[in-house]
Formats: C-alpha cells, structure tokens, sequence
C-alpha cells in the first residue's frame, strides 16, 4: 500500500511540474516579480516553510543560496528575472570566476573559523533599502539612471535598456530569450568574459523539470520560470530532494533581513515550470577574495566546508558487512582547484585506542579490513574520527575534525 500511494504521489507531482515529453516552448512567455501581492502574514507563512536541510552535499550551491540572506538586490516592480540573474552571477563571481562581477557592488562574507561554517550569510552583492517598494515606477526608474554604478541590479536594469533587450521603461517583465541575452551581453560585451555556456530546456527540447533536476544533481544552480496560470515567478533552483522529488528554490524574496532562501517549489504558489537556464563554465577557476577571516581574504576552494554529517548506510549497519561512512565536503566541485587534501579516518574503539587509520581523497571510505571491523563491533560502541589534512603548509585548516559515535551492530 505504501508502495502504491508513493507512486501515486511521485506521478502527481512530476504531472505539475511539467514532466512529461511533449515539451512546449514558453520562451516567450514574459514572468515578473508578484512579491507586491504578498502581505507580512503570507511571507511569514512561506518563511515558516523554509528547509535548513541539505540534500545535494558535497557542492557549494545549496550552502550558497540556502544562505544567501540579505546579500542580494530587493526585488521589486516586476524585477525577478534580474534579481534571479544577479544571484546566479553572484554565485559564479564567488566561485567560479572572481572578474564576473566589479569589486565595487560586492560585499564579502566575514566569519571566525578557518573552515566554512554551514549557516554564515553568504556573499553577494549591495542592495537597496527595502523602502524602495513605495517607489513608483517613474521614481524607480529615475533610481536606476543614478545607482547604477554602485547598485548591480540597476546596472542590468540598464544594459537590457541600453541594448534594446527591454526597452519598456513601464515592466521589467522578461521573456527567457531576453533573460539569455541579458547574460551573454553582460558576459561577453561588459565582462569580456566568453568561458561559458547557456543552456535551456526548450533549446534541449527536454521537459523543464527533468532538465532542472539533472542539473542540480550536479552541482549547477538554475534560473526556473515558474507560473500557478496567474501569478509568475522567476526563482533559482539549487537542491533536489531524491524522496520526495522536489525541488528547493531561492525565491529572491526578503524582507526586514529575512529571505525565503530554501522552500521546496511546492511549499509555494507556484506548481509549473515553464522555463529552465543555465550558466556552464568551461574554463579554470580563477579565485575569489569574497570571504575574509580575521585580515585576511580566501577564496571558497581555500575553504572547506566542515563536514557534519557523518553517518554509516543503514542497510550496511551489519556484523558481517563492512560498513560505509560519508560526511559532507566540497570535493566534488568541477572548479575546486586546491585539491592537495587528504581526509584521515581513525578508528576507535570505545577507550578511545586507535584500531586503524585509514586516509582518502573521497567523503567516503570503507573499512576494508574484516579484522578492524571484527574488533569494533565486539565492544558495544565504537567512534569514527575524521580529520582533514591539507598536504602544504597551510594552517587554515586547524580545525576540520569531527567524530561520530556509533552503537555497534548486534546481528
């Protein structure tokens, strides 16, 4: 019966989402901002559906977003497809490719630790006072002609005009070919920067959903236009819930410094996906300086992320099968250019004595000798203590250690 009910809620909610093959081509389609339509008791009840879980560890994009709270622009007058655009630029500036966006609409994240904590605001780029809601639109527009040299979104707001992308000085509503155009001119013709990709669903001819998902497994964030048939949205996507199948977005949404950053697409008006972009780097990693500890800044591939979440597979909590041990890292990131680290693996027993170390470059080990095991599973507890070390003389990892006790399996 479970079975079938799950089955039945899994067909339900990809029908929704869009997932199906008959894909259909809503690249025209214009989304803008409804964030105007929300009142404080609807935001708090989005807010009180917000996730602190991560699904997809392992890649910067769910620390990133899940924790970009304040550092990114106000949305508001219909600007949620650059408000989407400058997240999603941000988070390459960070971590990707430091010349993305000028040093001088950054704001960089300061924490005390040398290894990157789960819940510190994440780095981004200045933003407005939120007054700017009361603005009307001739004042909004009078805003950009002046902020756009310190206020990044304006500077967008700005080049869409300046090329004829969105020349409309009454919406900021965009259709996703504009919103493609908006990033390439910005790229190419601003930045000089032609190391990339952008790819869409509707370019691959592969429904929104499915698309979506396949990237956000791999660690990419994606634009997601979405609709309830009344209301549009333009949102980032970044984790995916395997069990249940849903998506967790970034709503760009925030007020009085609180921001709907992690909510699954379900928890929200929204129940289709009508476009999906994506931004694929394909050159080195070039560092950023967007985290300061102490006097000093570090690019994010200087530092890792403390892992927290060591567990054993539950189908391999036997006596008589090695057990598998994950915790949480960034070595999977595809631009992760600090890679002379090693993870060292003590095993011990409940005295604390030592039965083996074992090291790997992996978030993942296996105890491969029978005769550790046999002696860990004999005592009624047993502890797993992993340590990373970083192979040059560096001391910005002093302290990425984390140890996990565990009750000994007794069949």
């Amino acid at each position: 019966m479970k079975k079938i009910i799950r089955f039945i809620f899994m067909f339900l909610l990809c029908l929704n989402l869009n997932v199906n093959s008959n894909t259909k081509d809503y690249s025209n389609y214009v989304t803008y901002d409804t964030v105007d339509i929300l009142n404080q008791y609807e935001f708090n009840n989005y807010l009180s559906r917000c996730k602190n879980v991560v699904h997809q560890n392992g890649y910067y994009a769910p620390y990133y977003f899940k924790n970009l709270v304040n550092n990114f622009p106000v949305n508001s007058h219909g600007s949620c497809n650059y408000t989407a655009v400058v997240m999603l630029l941000s988070f390459y500036d960070t971590y990707w490719n430091d010349n993305i966006i000028s040093e001088n609409y950054e704001i960089n994240s300061t924490f005390y630790t040398s290894t990157h904590p789960h819940n510190v605001y994440s780095p981004g780029i200045k933003y407005e006072e939120e007054n700017i809601y009361h603005f009307s639109q001739n004042e909004y527009n009078d805003y950009i002609t002046y902020s756009y040299m310190f206020d990044f979104q304006s500077f967008l707001i700005k080049i869409s005009r300046d090329y004829g992308i969105n020349t409309n000085m009454t919406s900021l509503g965009l259709n996703a070919i504009q919103v493609e155009s908006i990033i390439d001119i910005y790229l190419n013709n601003v930045r000089n920067i032609d190391s990339y990709n952008v790819i869409t669903n509707y370019e691959n001819n592969e429904s929104p959903y499915n698309f979506a998902v396949s990237l956000i497994k791999q660690g990419i964030p994606v634009i997601l236009r979405v609709s309830n048939g009344t209301n549009h949205h333009t949102v980032i996507g970044y984790d995916y819930d395997d069990g249940n199948g849903e998506i967790h977005v970034h709503l760009g949404w925030k007020r009085n410094g609180l921001a709907i950053s992690k909510i699954p697409l379900y928890s929200t008006m929204y129940y289709q996906i009508f476009d999906v972009i994506a931004i694929i780097p394909n050159s080195s990693h070039i560092h950023s300086n967007n985290f300061k500890i102490g006097s000093n800044y570090y690019c994010p591939c200087e530092i890792m992320y403390k892992p927290n979440n060591i567990y054993i597979d539950s189908n391999r909590n036997y006596r008589d099968r090695e057990p598998l041990f994950r915790w949480d890292s960034t070595n999977k990131e595809r631009w992760l250019s600090r890679n002379k680290y090693n993870y060292k693996i003590d095993l011990k027993d409940n005295l604390d004595n030592i039965i083996n170390t074992y090291n790997t470059n992996y978030n993942h080990i296996s105890i491969s000798r029978a005769a550790d095991w046999e002696k860990l599973y004999k005592k009624d507890t047993y502890k797993i203590e992993v340590t990373f070390d970083y192979l040059e003389s560096d001391n910005n990892y002093f302290d990425l250690k984390t140890s996990k006790s565990f009750s000994s399996p007794k069949s």
